[in-house]
């Protein structure tokens, strides 16, 4: 007895699955050339404290402090792992659109609701921007600090800051970013929202080599460090978009040319516990995809 046929929807299904596998084999070559190209400077090692004392801001954003525990925890981290490797010349901020977060304390910064920058930025673009305009008010956009950007959720251990005070020692650049891993609450919601992230690491292979060798085509917002007088020379008041990264990236690199690096620094963070905002995130992602890739292009003529 002969087997039945195989419908031919079904093999049309499985040729168009081998298709779009094969197709992303061109960029799984790349990456996995990032990594070896990689593999020695991506994660700092052997770091010592030598005290340079340069003056870093901490900065969490945030939409708000009081919704959730994850800021708490992130300046824990920070003021921890200062600690530990006898380190003071630092502050921490929160920048938030929640007025009732005024209650915790000085160092969360609350955006006025009325505010609004002259070219338009919009939501966390916005929150930096006014970050940069109060900085700017009390003279601290100076070559004498530097911001260290965080997501709420960021967590910071002894090595991250350890990495950034080198970096910064070595006059290695003006901007720079490390490795981001996502173990914190791993596994505890979604599963496979928590999957998708898993594989973010891989692709900061791909952004080392981006940094060291500029223009850089993809930027994360959270373990980046950057010089304030230059954060302020670049700003974050770009027209409604919500790839501030990205753009902050392209036009440093139209202003100021080389001035990238990798400070190898770790930083942990936390992935979405549920479905609808890893869709958001995606969503976002695409959305201002082709505004960003068209930037690029032009940064490098």
């Amino acid at each position: 007895m002969s087997p039945a046929p195989i419908p031919t929807s079904l093999l049309t299904l499985n040729y168009i699955m081998i298709f779009l596998w094969l197709s992303y084999l061109p960029l799984l070559s790349i990456t996995f050339k990032n990594l070896f190209a990689n593999r020695r400077h991506f994660i700092a090692e052997r770091r010592s404290r030598v005290k340079n004392d340069v003056h870093v801001i901490f900065q969490i954003t945030t939409r708000s402090a009081s919704s959730s525990e994850v800021v708490d925890r992130g300046i824990w981290a920070i003021k921890n792992s200062c600690k530990q490797i006898d380190y003071s010349e630092y502050s921490i901020e929160v920048i938030t659109d929640d007025p009732s977060d005024t209650a915790k304390g000085s160092q969360y910064i609350v955006v006025p609701a009325d505010y609004s920058p002259s070219k338009g930025a919009i939501r966390k673009a916005r929150a930096l921007q006014y970050a940069v305009e109060k900085r700017r008010r009390e003279g601290k956009n100076t070559s004498k600090y530097w911001i260290f950007h965080l997501d709420e959720e960021s967590v910071v251990i002894p090595q991250t800051i350890l990495s950034i005070l080198q970096f910064i020692r070595e006059k290695k650049g003006l901007v720079a970013e490390g490795p981001i891993f996502y173990p914190v609450k791993f596994g505890r919601g979604n599963r496979l929202a928590a999957l998708a992230e898993s594989i973010r690491p891989f692709q900061c292979y791909d952004c080392a080599s981006q940094m060291i060798d500029p223009p850089p085509s993809h930027m994360h917002g959270s373990n980046l460090l950057v010089r304030a007088d230059v954060e302020d020379h670049i700003t974050w008041d770009f027209t409604e978009t919500v790839a501030e990264d990205q753009m902050f990236g392209v036009s440093a690199y139209q202003r100021l040319g080389k001035v990238f690096g990798w400070h190898g620094g770790i930083l942990l963070e936390q992935p979405p516990l549920s479905i609808r905002p890893l869709q958001a995130e995606k969503k976002v992602d695409c959305r201002d995809s082709a505004k960003y890739q068209a930037s690029s292009c032009f940064a490098k003529i």
